[in-house]
């Protein structure tokens, strides 16, 4: 027990950085990879712009990037409209009420004071002046003064007639002007005093004015609502906002500064859309892998290996948009993510790019679903992967799903399939899923080194004969290759059985023993014919050499650059038992005082996985039973039980998460296997003794199928011959 986890020894608890810390990784690969994608629709959606104004020729031609309103001339046609609705009128009785008060007040006071003898002249016209509107003259109030009562009450009448006849109903101003002059007129031919006559028709043209009175409010109503009515005037993407050699006018150069043309506009709400797009699928990414993709979103080699693959797609997508957008590669992410990662996850991450290559492209619904469904096929057609080239064929299968939705929606859209832009688009389609194969083909062996991923494809190459190692240890230790590729078939079959990853179990097998091409001779397997050099040397010694092929064998896997993955079975599949035979002579030789244990035993790990564990498993009992004189089914299952449970006990498998369920199915699989190579033999017939003679003397005595009759253990699981590796039944462990 270290000090740190001792009785009494303080307890550490984590810093107020710690989870920021653990999380940087991840912070980092978040914002990078967003700030490639909104850069990438930002681009997108602000064009480039240029320095052009009212007057200016146009360079070049320029259409509208993406489909939008025509702000200007929206608002134009509306002014157009509101300004076409005429003003509202409305009759205002109150006028000619007023006007009727007044003259009758008037024609009531002026005659009582005309009908008061006891007034002077003077005091007449004194008053008059104060209840006369207007300020009337002396003039004025002396001719009236002199009028008698029946002169009075026919002049106010005529002018009260006048008046009131004419603004009692609906009187426009043309009409009121028309009024005015009639008026005069007829109070003229009255042949009353001048001034007189001057005072009445002023006073009675002031009341002439117009009945029909502007209503503002209804007026308004009614302009809003024609402006209103007014549809707004569409931009479809693509359609010629000016053509080189055009004078601009102030109505292009307003949709061009909308569709961010000039370089003196930057639409703001384009940069806060782009930047909301980015939060929404990054956000819906994060939520999908922390929920459902925990070990992916755990691993920040992973979440790099995802962010670059489909970084790739997004800037492949920008450079071939001139080309045609169609060209947008999104089954070369989804192939990649299905072959490093997981399908599922593949499924997922190309529905997220096929949005956003959609978006790239204009909001291109058509583009986003041929991606998704060309990525979708892409998934489906790596489920079984044997070889590179089944990419190949996979790109043919999504080059033909390409071309199939891209027909659909042609067909849709009612374009004629006999015109040149349908074949070029079907073909572009089906172009876009061989590139999508070959780059996958390409950048798959960076990602499986830069990122320490196997697949099933590099281990298929690994499993190959032909490897150098493999090669090299076929023709210098032909007994360990023999060996190696028995224990490869039991811990395929075995991994196979518990749902672990087989082709894995198989090559680590192929790769555990390779250290010992280093000193082939000093292993059992490979003394054909040969002295044991074990009986020159010490135990002690003779245990340093056969632990050593382990060291030898990282060594060599890691000249040959090897995955870590494979590299993992070399280190592990002896773990931490001891090298009993050797142990065992040297306490024989009296050294039981002066030994250490530890001096006996592999420097491990321990196996940390079902596979690593599996084929610790099978090389034990490959060689436990390969050593048996009597190989019959009954004394085979009851060897391989034992071992396991051996290795079980002796706590060699306490790091790996096999279950007690999982070691029995491993056991039956181990017999299952093992009846089938160490079937029944026949009796050769006497004649076939110099048969015998003869693979005896090529060295063949070690080959499957031919049984020399040599023994290398007791038939009783007693001494093990010394240089072998391999466990005498009820051994710790093979060396």
């Amino acid at each position: 027990m270290s000090a740190a986890t001792s009785p009494g020894a303080p307890t550490r608890t984590p810093g107020p950085w710690t989870g920021l810390v653990t999380q940087l990784p991840r912070l980092i690969i978040g914002v990078l990879f967003a700030a490639l994608v909104a850069a990438v629709v930002l681009y997108n959606y602000q064009p480039e712009g240029v320095d052009l104004r009212v007057g200016s020729i146009a360079p070049q031609d320029y259409a509208a990037p993406r489909t939008s309103y025509d702000k200007y001339m929206t608002a134009r046609l509306k002014e157009q409209a509101s300004a076409s609705v005429a003003e509202v009128h409305r009759f205002d009785p109150n006028l000619s009420k007023t006007a009727a008060s007044l003259f009758d007040a008037l024609n009531s006071g002026v005659l009582s004071l005309i009908e008061d003898a006891n007034l002077s002249r003077e005091a007449r016209m004194t008053a008059m002046a104060s209840l006369l509107p207007g300020s009337p003259g002396p003039e004025v109030t002396g001719a009236l003064a002199d009028l008698s009562p029946e002169e009075w009450a026919g002049m106010i009448e005529r002018l009260r007639a006048g008046v009131l006849g004419v603004i009692s109903g609906a009187l426009t101003s043309a009409e009121s002007e028309r009024a005015r002059s009639a008026l005069a007129q007829e109070l003229q031919a009255l042949k009353l005093k001048a001034a007189l006559t001057t005072y009445l028709v002023r006073l009675g043209q002031e009341k002439i004015v117009p009945t029909m009175v502007l209503d503002t409010e209804e007026t308004e109503r009614l302009r809003t609502a024609a402006a209103a009515a007014v549809p707004q005037v569409t931009i479809l993407k693509g359609q010629t906002i000016a053509r080189r050699g055009d004078v601009l006018t102030e109505h292009q150069i307003a949709l061009m500064g909308e569709f961010g043309m000039l370089l003196t506009h930057f639409d703001a709400s384009t940069l806060a859309g782009s930047l909301l797009l980015t939060v929404i699928l990054i956000g819906v990414a994060t939520l999908y892998l922390r929920f459902y993709e925990g070990d992916v979103y755990k691993n920040h080699f992973h979440l790099l290996l995802l962010a670059v693959a489909v970084g790739l797609v997004l800037i492949i997508t920008q450079l071939t948009r001139g080309i045609s957008p169609y060209l947008a590669p999104v089954a070369f992410c989804t192939m990649v993510v299905a072959s490093l990662l997981n399908p599922r996850l593949a499924l997922f991450t190309g529905f997220v790019v096929a949005v956003a290559v959609g978006l790239i492209s204009g909001t291109n619904l058509p583009l986003a679903i041929v991606g998704l469904v060309g990525g979708t096929v892409g998934v489906y057609s790596l489920i079984w992967v044997g070889q590179r080239s089944d990419f190949t064929r996979a790109g043919f299968a999504v080059g033909v799903a390409n071309v199939l939705t891209i027909l659909a929606f042609l067909l849709l859209g009612g374009v004629p399939l006999t015109g040149f832009e349908a074949w070029g688009q079907l073909g572009l389609g089906f172009l876009n899923g061989i590139l999508s194969a070959v780059l996958a083909i390409g950048t798959l062996p960076f990602f499986e080194s830069a990122f320490g991923i196997l697949t099933a494809v590099r281990l298929l190459e690994l499993a190959n004969p032909n490897r150098p190692l493999l090669r090299r240890m076929l023709v210098e230790a032909p007994g360990t290759y023999h060996h190696s590729v028995v224990v490869g078939n039991l811990a395929e079959a075995a991994a196979d059985t518990i749902g672990g990853n087989p082709l894995l179990a198989r090559v680590g097998a192929y790769y555990h023993d390779i250290g010992k091409v280093v000193r082939p001779y000093f292993f059992i397997e490979n003394q054909i014919g040969q002295d044991n050099p074990h009986d020159k040397i010490s135990p002690s010694l003779s245990a340093l050499i056969i632990t050593s092929h382990v060291k030898d064998g990282v060594a060599l896997a890691q000249e040959a650059k090897l995955p870590a993955k494979v590299t993992s079975f070399i280190r592990s599949h002896h773990g931490k038992s001891l090298v009993s035979y050797f142990y065992s002579r040297a306490a024989e030789n009296g050294q039981s005082e002066r030994i250490a244990e530890e001096d006996f035993r592999y420097d491990g790990p321990l196996p940390e996985t079902r596979e690593e564990a599996i084929v610790m498993l099978a090389d034990s009992i490959e060689a436990a039973v390969r050593a048996m004189s009597d190989p019959d089914p009954g004394r085979i299952e009851a060897l391989v039980r034992r071992i396991i449970r051996e290795r079980l006990v002796s706590g060699q498998l306490e790091k790996c998460d096999l279950t007690l369920r999982d070691l029995d199915r491993i056991g039956e699989t181990f017999v299952r296997v093992l009846l089938g190579i160490f079937h029944a033999r026949i009796e050769y017939p006497r004649d076939s003794e110099g048969l015998i003679k003869q693979i005896r003397a090529s060295g063949l005595a070690g080959a499957p199928g031919v049984d020399t009759g040599e023994k290398a253990y007791a038939d009783t699981g007693g001494e093990r011959p010394p240089g072998s590796d391999e466990p005498a039944p009820g051994s710790e462990q093979r060396a």
